[in-house]
Order: C-alpha cells, then structure tokens, then sequence
C-alpha cells in the first residue's frame, strides 16, 4: 500500500523559487516569497506538481472545481488542483494554493503586511485522500474562522479595506458549505492547460527537489 507524504519545506521551498522565475508572470515577484502560494497560482502550482510526479512515474491529473456559489457575481470561484494516483488505488489530491480560498474570509497576504501579522496556517501545500475531504474541509474552516475572530479589517494605503472577503462576516456553516462545495470531488472536471501554462508549470518543476514528493 502505498502513500503520497509531501515535505512542506521542499515543496513549497520549491515552488514558490520557480513561480518567481517564470517569464510573463512578473506580477508575482512583488509577492513577498514566503506569500507565493497564497495568491491564485494554483493553475500554475498544479502543473508544477503534475510534472514533478510524472517523473516519478505517477500518473497524476490537474483538475479544476468550478462550483456554484451564492455570493458569486461576475467573479466566479475557480479552483484549480494535482490529483495523483497510486498503486493504492485511491487518488490523493494535492493542493498547493489552497489557502488562497482562505481570501473569502478576508486572509491574504495584504493583510499581513497592513495589520504587520501573520495569520496563514503553517501549512502552504497540503495531501489527502479524496476520502479525507471532509476532515481537509473541517480543518479549513477552523483556519477561517479563527481569522475572522482576530480580523480587525485593516484599510490599506488606498483606503480599501485589507479585511475584506464576501464571507468575512458569514457563519462557521455558511464557510464550510463553501469549501465543501470547491473540494466536491463531483465538482471536479479535467482541465486542459494551455501550451504556455504547461511550459510554465514544466519550469517552475525545475525548482523541486527530487524528494519533496515521495510514495511511500
């Protein structure tokens, strides 16, 4: 029986190293390294992680979640995530920009550097079996609204409150219905990356170090 076991600091070490080195996508180099994966680069994390799979012989998919919200207006929430598959026969799904999502409730790197904080989880990428998607959600939740008892929803140097969030001010139910709603593996569907991504997602593969994956 075999396991997919991540090494946070290899793997997002990596990751966020290439994201800074890919050209055409300057607008991230004025994300503080250490704030990379917190950003909406999960097309571009996924097809990292994807190729630094393949090379191990892991058949693994990029997937997107495109789930009906009912706060979405014209800003519609896309999700983007690897999914790796082992002899195991359960695939595992790795998310290396989820706490990006934690944005609905108003966390994000602008945050931090307004309120001069640290509010994002320790973890930057995490791995779990589609059956332990209830306990990822749970979990998220926690996160989101643990932030939303200490948000003191800073205004930043154009006057635009750091804080917000369309759910920064829902309940617990309101949040996990949400998460649940992005992480549904029913939402799920193949997602086929554009040449320039795939280049992009090969390159910045280039900056992981061989064992920051392993099936164990």
């Amino acid at each position: 029986m075999s396991r997919v076991v991540i090494n946070q600091d290899l793997l997002a070490g990596g990751l966020q190293r290439g994201i800074g080195h890919i050209e055409g996508w300057s607008g991230y180099l004025v994300v503080p390294l250490r704030y990379r994966l917190r950003v909406p680069v999960c097309a571009l994390a996924s097809l990292a992680v994807q190729e630094h799979l393949l090379t191990k012989g892991v058949k693994t998919s990029v997937l997107i979640s495109r789930p009906e919200l009912p706060f979405e207006d014209e800003d519609k929430v896309e999700h983007i995530v690897a999914v790796a598959e082992t002899d195991e026969g359960e695939p595992t799904i790795i998310d290396a920009s989820f706490s990006q999502l934690l944005g609905l409730v108003g966390m994000g790197w602008s945050y931090d550097v307004v309120a001069k904080t640290s509010t994002f989880p320790a973890e930057r990428v995490v791995a779990f079996k589609l059956s332990e998607t209830a306990q990822f959600v749970g979990w998220l939740t926690e996160q989101a609204v643990a932030f939303q008892q200490v948000n003191t929803h800073p205004i930043n140097g154009y006057g635009i409150d750091a804080g917000k969030g369309p759910l920064a001010d829902a309940s617990a139910k309101e949040i996990r219905s949400a998460y649940e709603q992005i992480w549904n593996p029913n939402n799920f569907s193949d997602w086929p990356a554009p040449a320039g991504n795939l280049e992009a997602g090969k390159k910045v593969a280039s900056y992981i170090s061989a064992n920051a994956i392993e099936i164990c």
